[in-house]
């Protein structure tokens, strides 16, 4: 089931931090990057909650097993999107994908990930995104951005 997560409460936005200390470990390590040096993995709990975007979440019973930060505007931009390690290659993926599409219709959707980030690209891909723009973070980081245009 995938549900709004109300991350401005204290024990949701805690919920998404964790989710995203599991799972940006994986994104690092994938792009060469150590821990200390990711961004992702440097916002804290009280930054999640402080958001101004929308949080949804893909629930296994009662565990969080993916999380998806909106900011629903024209275009719709995905700010983050972790999988749980625990839950890689089921499927979550994509049925977090079919959610946004269904439940945000736009002519445009953007998302960045990481050049070396495969995985998502790949995702990304297979929803008909396409890469328009590649470019350096400080830390050393090669990020692309992808959009999808109706």
């Amino acid at each position: 089931m995938i549900r709004k997560i109300e991350h401005h409460q204290s024990e949701q936005g805690d919920q998404i931090y964790q989710i995203f200390q599991r799972s940006y470990p994986y994104e690092g390590r994938l792009l060469g990057v150590e821990d200390k040096d990711f961004p992702p993995l440097k916002r804290t709990a009280q930054a999640i909650a402080e958001s101004t975007t929308s949080f949804y979440g893909y629930l296994d019973g009662d565990s969080l097993a993916a999380v998806m930060e909106l900011t629903l505007s024209e275009p719709l931009k995905i700010n983050s999107f972790v999988v749980d390690p625990g839950y890689f290659k089921q499927g979550i993926g994509s049925k977090m994908m079919d959610f946004v599409f269904a439940a945000f219709p736009r002519q445009q959707y953007i998302v960045e990930t990481g050049r070396e980030n495969i995985p998502a690209i790949g995702l990304y891909r297979k929803f008909g995104f396409e890469i328009i723009e590649k470019y350096p973070l400080p830390q050393g980081i090669w990020k692309v951005v992808m959009e999808w245009n109706a």
